[in-house]
């Protein structure tokens, strides 16, 4: 027996609207596959905003047969902007924005979508949460391998690297046995505070 299964994970402000995502899959005999992302707005009364896409709900596909999994979102004047994991061998760290009426932006990234490979060393860079910067800029967080345990790197608005951020825009410390970073926030002083795994934290400058 086959099941259409949605589960939003992440909800944020944008303006006074609300804002969802998740992902949608089909599940055979309690085995998942063919995910989607999911994503709605809704107005501040609850009802659905039907200017977003023609129902107020849009689901789309990166690649058949991998996972769809957001790790955080956030709103920035009218569109959503998030990042996530396609749990791949050869994931990286990714951003992806949505125009206000459901479709990818397509002034961020290629096609709407921003990929990077962590210092381009070919591991699976697994994405684990993002932080929006005032100014538009975004903070994806995550666990690259390659013996760096937790990366960061900073996108643009234009979704591209950065270069006034770590190195050409990334980031990473090896600090054994902390795990994978849990949640992020941005310091009044710049620098970003990212908690693991392991019950520490480390700042990033």
């Amino acid at each position: 027996q086959v099941f259409n299964i949605e589960t939003f994970t992440h909800v944020a402000l944008d303006g006074t609207d609300i804002i969802a995502a998740g992902n949608r899959y089909n599940a055979r005999n309690g085995i998942p596959y063919n995910e989607f992302f999911i994503f709605a707005r809704f107005k501040t009364t609850g009802a659905v905003d039907t200017s977003f896409s023609t129902d107020g709900k849009e689901t789309f596909q990166v690649a058949p047969d991998i996972s769809h999994d957001i790790t955080g979102l956030h709103g920035v004047s009218g569109k959503m902007l998030a990042s996530f994991d396609a749990g791949t061998t050869t994931d990286f760290f990714n951003a992806l924005r949505l125009n206000n009426r459901g479709g990818l932006d397509n002034t961020f990234g290629a096609g709407g979508y921003a990929s990077i490979d962590f210092e381009s060393n070919g591991s699976n860079d697994g994405t684990d949460v993002s932080v929006l910067q005032g100014d538009g800029k975004l903070y994806v967080i995550g666990n690259p391998g390659g013996g760096v345990d937790i990366g960061a790197i900073r996108l643009t608005p234009n979704g591209t690297l950065d270069v006034g951020f770590g190195t050409g825009g990334e980031t990473g410390v090896d600090v054994p046995s902390l795990g994978s970073p849990k949640d992020a926030v941005l310091q009044p002083d710049g620098k970003l505070l990212v908690l693991n795994g392991s019950s520490s934290s480390i700042k990033l400058t």
